[in-house]
């Protein structure tokens, strides 16, 4: 069997860049990260991680849908995204998940 479990939450103004660099904005930010976790007779086996959640997009910036961009957090980690819709929910890309800073 497999269940998923919420790992992480985290919450704040973070800073959203292009993958050029340059700066775009400060935004809020409301992420959950999730894990699946084979259930196993022996042992709980972590699978893979997903994100989910919202970082604020103003409607001035409904360009952004759909561009790949960096979101810096409080805590000094990374979380390359996308936004999906113009509501402000994201999806991250590359495989990378939330890493630290020079990871």
């Amino acid at each position: 069997m497999k269940r998923i479990d919420m790992i992480d939450a985290c919450q704040g103004v973070g800073k959203i860049y292009r993958d050029s660099g340059e700066f775009v904005r400060d935004a809020e930010y409301d992420l959950r990260i999730l894990q699946e976790v084979h259930e196993t007779p022996r042992e709980d086996l972590p699978g893979l991680e997903q994100i989910e959640g919202t970082v604020e997009l103003h409607e001035m910036d409904l360009m952004l849908v759909g561009e790949p961009l960096v979101l810096h957090l409080e805590d000094g980690r990374h979380l390359d995204f996308l936004y999906v819709d113009d509501r402000g929910v994201i999806a991250s890309r590359g495989g990378k998940g939330i890493r630290s800073q020079g990871a």
